[in-house]
């Protein structure tokens, strides 16, 4: 789902463990945010569309010509569209056919999606 905000933890799945929107929207679900840095519980509960993103974090500064500002960001909607209902399942403990698979996707892209990816990659090669 590209826009402004992009999200490095999918909204829809972060309110899938949260308290459902009047709406019935997940990434409109209200969720309990502990603050690392703090160890404070938000007691507002946030917006699961308010966390875990940032402005134009995908969007290409300069595409090519005919080449979608933001198609890094769309090459995630398959995996998030999947993962929509995934939360509902695991917390009724009925899995389907391929939700491992969707998990393992996940998993797999979750942390190069993460804002700390490109510290860590720098790591990795200045230890090499």
């Amino acid at each position: 789902m590209s826009g402004k905000n992009q999200h490095y933890l999918p909204a829809a799945l972060i309110g899938g463990f949260g308290l459902p929107a009047a709406s019935g929207k997940l990434r409109g679900a209200r969720v309990a945010v502990r603050r690392k840095a703090t160890g404070a519980v938000d007691s507002g509960f946030p917006k699961a569309e308010t966390l875990a993103y940032r402005p134009e974090m995908y969007r290409l500064a300069s595409p090519p010509a005919g080449v979608d500002p933001d198609i890094v960001d769309k090459l995630w909607d398959p995996v998030e569209n999947g993962l929509r209902d995934l939360a509902g399942r695991l917390a009724a403990r009925c899995l389907q056919p391929g939700d491992d698979q969707l998990l393992f996707a996940y998993a797999a892209a979750a942390g190069v999606r993460h804002p700390s990816f490109e510290d860590v990659a720098a790591d990795h090669q200045t230890r090499q």
